[in-house]
């Protein structure tokens, strides 16, 4: 979708009464050296929606150092609130190393979300750990079934009898 495209389309969601958005920016000008271009292509979504937040998916599987460090710093920038490791588990898992990464690199400000691939309750305590403020799954009734299952255990090996 072009910079226009997604910008029109964040006014839309806002006349439609949406709290947040989630962003694909366009990677390849990022890895085509086109900071200026990936730069614009966030900041127009970021002013078209307003005060609603901006996730940005920033993809870093796809990303090398460098890169990373330059998705990260255009994005805080262009006035995005969350920085989110990807888009979804095809791009790549979320793993503590990303998630601590995006919390260093980012202001208190800058929320980060991790996604991908999260599909146990050890897997969300260790991205919350490594700084995370929100968790993105498909797999949250049986990460919720899990804890659940894991206090009762809990509770029962506790009990005098």
């Amino acid at each position: 979708m072009t910079c226009a495209g997604k910008a029109d389309e964040a006014r839309r969601l806002l006349q439609a009464g949406v709290q947040e958005i989630d962003l694909m920016p366009n990677v390849g000008f990022l890895l085509s050296g086109m900071e200026s271009e990936y730069f614009q292509d966030i900041r127009g979504v970021v002013q078209a929606a307003e005060n609603v937040p901006i996730k940005i998916m920033l993809e870093l599987p796809l990303l090398n150092a460098s890169q990373r460090k330059r998705a990260v710093a255009i994005s805080i920038e262009a006035g995005v609130v969350y920085l989110k490791n990807a888009s979804s588990g095809a791009v790549g898992v979320a793993t503590v190393e990303d998630i601590r990464f995006l919390r260093v690199s980012a202001p208190p400000h800058v929320g980060v979300k991790a996604s991908g691939g999260i599909k146990t309750a050890k897997q969300v305590r260790e991205l919350l750990g490594a700084g995370a403020s929100l968790v993105g799954t498909s797999s949250a009734v049986k990460i919720l079934e899990e804890t659940q299952d894991n206090s009762e255990r809990q509770s029962h090996e506790s009990t005098n009898y």
